[in-house]
């Protein structure tokens, strides 16, 4: 049987203004149209930076996001 995924029901800001100061992996996810299990192996290669808050949850700070998305989109 197939692993369900569980992606948040919200919906992505327009602008990076409206985005929560932190956020869970599942919303950033969402923010930069990737599944939240690609988000989990960046954060775990040490690609993007997060925090993480006890066992298997990450949390995301929107500025050092928001610096990883320039910077990738400026290479």
């Amino acid at each position: 049987m197939a692993r369900a995924r569980s992606v948040p029901a919200s919906r992505p800001p327009r602008t990076w203004d409206e985005a929560p100061a932190v956020m869970e992996v599942g919303y950033a996810a969402l923010i930069l149209n990737i599944t939240p299990r690609t988000l989990q192996r960046l954060i775990q290669n040490g690609e993007i930076p997060a925090r993480k808050v006890g066992e298997r949850k990450y949390i995301i700070d929107k500025e050092q996001l928001h610096r990883w998305v320039v910077g990738v989109n400026n290479n």
